[in-house]
């Protein structure tokens, strides 16, 4: 519950919310996939939990509003937004700065 009103609290907070949704499920599926290539054709078999841990990682994007689909267009909505204050998620927060589109 405490997390959930720190995302409305803190300015940058909803932004670094969504980059941690994309970035971690995204790199789920990079680490299992090298570290299957590391461990080589036995990560496949049925000795070894790898493949079902890809399975899982390859749906992390797809679950609670996939990447693509409405977390990107979340980002790229809060960016547009007027109000947008680009140093609000390192802690700079400028009241009444406006940046200038590009």
């Amino acid at each position: 519950m405490h997390a959930a009103r720190s995302i409305t609290a803190a300015p940058g907070a909803l932004e670094l919310a969504i980059h941690a949704k994309v970035f971690g499920s995204e790199a789920a599926v990079r680490v299992i996939t090298n570290l299957m290539q590391v461990v080589g054709v036995d990560s496949y078999g049925h000795e070894m939990p790898l493949a079902g841990l890809l399975q899982d990682a390859m749906a992390l994007p797809l679950f609670a509003g996939g990447n693509i689909g409405v977390r990107r267009r979340q980002l790229h909505a809060l960016m547009l937004d007027p109000a947008y204050d680009d140093l609000a998620t390192l802690g700079r927060h400028m009241p009444g700065r406006n940046r200038p589109l590009t």
